[in-house]
């Protein structure tokens, strides 16, 4: 924090009396208030004017400001919003909310789940720190935060773990409100393709029984219940359904009963048209993820396993005249990053109405992209703007500096 700079509170409610005292007992300039209830802008409060975010920006600047989260409710949630708005989480003061040290986003926020195991991420290969599963909902969920609560405080304190040497692992600013905030629903579903990067390859061969009966059997509603009872799922918390393909799932269905409440990002292929799923996937916070990867039928082919081009693009359109928010994945790969499949994937987006794509680097990578790789997304984000085509470049597989490079070389 900047002691130079105003500071303005976020929030102009009960809480605010009290947060704008221990401000002016600090020594600190309050200068407004930010709330977004348009019914309070233009009015003073406790002799401070109340402004929107947006013309807090245009007057201070948008880095111009310490910010002061006065509410007490979602907090994480206006963080994360601050954040995406461009406030930079250092000109946010609330220092009994948050907290840097050295951490792992994953631990603080993530869960990937599946009928016999709690993953805390997909990072680590064979080395993911996992709880396996138990007797019980509640004994596998005490598990769990456990061994996410003993590596939080080992990577804190130094100390040696499972999760050492994992380079996202970094000194940053966490909460202290230890919630799932993305929830990566991951059964074992068999799929149809077998994709040249993924790890779960064994997804594309039938289930063995053991298997088969877990799918069969889990109780996935009694586990939410104990999620939910236990207040482990943040408000307005997101769930990925991926791994596998969730279309095949015997039981989807019902999954989707349990979780339609939330926020849902599917990740599927798109080789199956699933009208439940274009329905739910077409509401304004819910959207699908289909990784293409290729802009060719010879490069789908070799890359995804399967010839199956024309059937997904087919569905894709079929998906986007239904309204769903569809998201196209482009994995940066040696076999992908040439003029024929940068050019034949934007065609073929355009063509589907599609108006986002999304890239990303191999997770299996340990090395920054080459030269051909980042031309190649360069030339796939100077191509989608010509088209009118939102792109993504920002993901967590992107070793440091990559996407600069990327932005650089489409911006030049």
């Amino acid at each position: 924090m900047d002691k130079n700079l105003p500071l303005a509170f976020y929030g102009a409610g009960r809480q605010a009396p009290i947060e704008k005292q221990i401000i002016e007992v600090l020594g600190l300039k309050a200068v407004c208030f930010i709330d977004q209830d348009t019914s309070k802008q233009g009015k003073d409060y406790l002799g401070l004017p109340i402004l929107s975010l947006d013309e807090a920006k245009v007057k201070y600047g948008a880095f111009g400001f310490n910010l002061c989260i006065t509410l007490k409710e979602k907090r994480m949630e206006i963080f994360s919003y601050l954040i995406q708005q461009g406030i930079r989480k250092e000109r946010i003061i609330n220092d009994e909310l948050f907290e840097e040290y050295m951490g792992c986003e994953y631990l603080e926020m993530y869960l990937t789940v599946n009928e016999s195991k709690f993953n805390f991420c997909c990072i680590k290969n064979n080395q993911i720190p996992s709880v396996i599963g138990m007797e019980s909902a509640e004994d596998l969920i005490s598990a769990w935060i456990n061994q996410r609560d003993y590596l939080i405080k080992s990577i804190k304190d130094g100390k040696e773990n499972i999760c050492t040497g994992c380079h996202y692992i970094k000194k940053d600013t966490y909460t202290k409100e230890k919630k799932i905030r993305m929830l990566s629903f991951a059964g074992n579903t068999p799929c149809q393709l077998s994709c040249i990067y993924c790890e779960l390859s064994n997804y594309s061969l039938p289930l063995n029984k053991f298997n088969k009966k877990l799918v069969q059997t889990f109780d996935w509603r009694g586990l939410f219940r104990c999620l939910e009872q236990r207040e482990l799922i943040a408000n307005n918390a997101a769930v990925c359904i991926s791994a596998g393909e969730f279309t095949l799932s015997p039981r989807k269905d019902e999954i989707l009963d349990i979780l339609e409440k939330y926020k849902i990002q599917l990740l599927t292929n798109a080789i199956i048209y699933d009208e439940r799923i274009a329905t739910l996937t077409a509401r304004p916070d819910n959207s699908q993820l289909i990784s293409i990867d290729a802009g060719t039928r010879e490069t789908y082919k070799y890359v995804k396993g399967a010839d199956a081009f024309d059937k997904v693009w087919a569905n894709i359109k079929k998906y986007v005249d239904k309204g769903t928010n569809i998201i196209l994945k482009y994995v940066l790969l040696p076999e992908n990053c040439n003029e024929a499949d940068i050019t034949g994937f934007i065609q073929q987006a355009s063509n589907a109405g599609v108006s986002t794509i999304y890239c990303s680097d191999d997770f299996r990578s340990t090395v920054p992209l080459d030269e051909q790789q980042v031309r190649m997304a360069g030339r796939m984000r100077d191509l989608s703007k010509s088209y009118g085509i939102s792109s993504i470049f920002f993901d967590t597989y992107f070793k440091p500096g990559d996407v600069e490079r990327i932005l650089n070389y489409a911006d030049n």
